[in-house]
C-alpha cells in the first residue's frame, strides 16, 4: 500500500527586522516565543613567540595595525601601522588592507577587500618569516521572552 505525504501551506510571518525572529510553541497556549539574536564577533590573534590574544570587535570599524593610536594594536614588524580595517555592516563582517607593505590573506588569497564568515584565517604579513595569525569568529546570543 502506498502512502501519501500531503504538504500543507506553510503560514510563516517574517520579521521586520534582521534581528528578531517569532516562532509558535505549542508548549504555550497561543504565546509566541521571540528570540532576539545578538551577533557578537571576536578575533583570536596569534603572533610569534607570545600566547594567543582574544579581542572582541566591539566598534562599527576597527583598525588593526603597529601604532598605538589604533584600535587593535600588534606590536610586530611585519604589521604596517594602520594594516587593515575590520568593518561591521548590518550582519556582516568585512576586512580591507590598508595598502600594508606585507599584506593581507584571507584564507591563503590575497585580498582588497573581503566579507568575513565564522572560522576564516586572516595573516597579516605574508611577505615576511613571521606572519600573524588571526582567526575570526562570530556567534549569536540569543535572548528569548514569552509575548502574550
Amino acid at each position: 500500500m502506498l502512502g501519501f505525504i500531503t504538504r500543507q501551506k506553510a503560514t510563516t510571518k517574517y520579521p521586520t527586522a534582521p534581528q528578531a525572529i517569532s516562532r509558535h510553541n505549542p508548549a504555550h497556549q497561543g504565546g509566541f516565543k521571540q528570540a532576539t539574536m545578538a551577533l557578537s564577533a571576536e578575533l583570536i590573534i596569534e603572533m610569534p613567540n607570545s600566547d594567543g590574544r582574544l579581542v572582541k570587535i566591539d566598534q562599527p570599524a576597527m583598525i588593526i595595525g603597529r601604532s598605538k593610536a589604533v584600535d587593535i594594536t600588534l606590536d610586530a614588524p611585519v604589521v604596517s601601522r594602520q594594516h587593515a580595517r575590520l568593518e561591521r555592516v548590518g550582519d556582516e563582517y568585512w576586512i580591507t588592507d590598508l595598502g600594508s607593505s606585507n599584506g593581507t590573506l584571507v584564507n591563503g588569497a590575497a585580498i582588497g577587500t573581503v566579507h568575513l564568515q565564522n572560522g576564516d584565517l586572516i595573516t597579516l604579513g605574508y611577505n615576511s618569516a613571521y606572519p600573524i595569525s588571526i582567526v575570526f569568529r562570530v556567534s549569536n546570543a540569543a535572548r528569548a521572552s514569552w509575548l502574550n
